[in-house]
């Protein structure tokens, strides 16, 4: 497909170049990332981060995982490629750390603020798990404390994880979670 203007032409790529460059940066960014989430947990965690997610604002990059723990911490780094050596700073304690772990926490910045999205449980039992808002005490910094607002409701109060957040073209947000019926 081309398209003629009066002083040049521009010949659109085709959708298999398109599809190839697509997958090569994809590829690219991938292995960069991955070299570089796997030498994070070495001198923090001792272990492989879960779940990451990462999300960019002012220049930085704020990377967030759920390590099997009760607490959250949030990552900064200049570069996307680079988190190796950066001390965590944590930014939530689950109160009931008896009831289990953190899970898939995910960073937003929502109408100017703050928010991580994660499951936790509610009770004893695996089922007993919701997703949850925690909110930024400091919009303009999501290196500050959090706080829990409670859980996303559900039908029959199920099991629900895994949850993101999505813009709709309408330009309103929409909340996509996994829930599974536990009655």
């Amino acid at each position: 497909m081309c398209c003629y203007a009066v002083s040049h032409c521009y010949c659109a790529p085709s959708r298999r170049r398109r599809f190839r460059a697509g997958a090569l940066l994809c590829a690219a960014f991938v292995r960069t990332l991955t070299t570089s989430l796997r030498d994070l947990h070495k001198p923090h965690h001792g272990r492989q981060p879960r779940r990451p997610w990462i999300t960019a604002f002012n220049d930085c990059y704020y990377f967030i995982t759920s390590g099997g723990t009760e607490n959250l911490t949030i990552y900064k780094s200049a570069t996307l490629d680079d988190f190796h050596g950066i001390d965590p700073v944590l930014v939530w304690t689950f109160s009931n750390p008896d009831l289990g772990d953190v899970w898939a926490p995910e960073l937003h910045r929502i109408d100017r603020e703050w928010y991580i999205y994660c499951a936790l449980p509610d009770g004893p039992d695996d089922a007993d798990r919701r997703m949850h808002v925690l909110k930024g005490n400091d919009a303009s910094d999501p290196l500050q404390p959090y706080e829990d607002l409670g859980a996303i409701g559900t039908p029959d109060e199920n099991y629900a994880i895994d949850g993101t957040v999505l813009q709709g073209y309408n330009g309103r947000n929409y909340t996509a979670i996994q829930v599974v019926s536990t009655s």
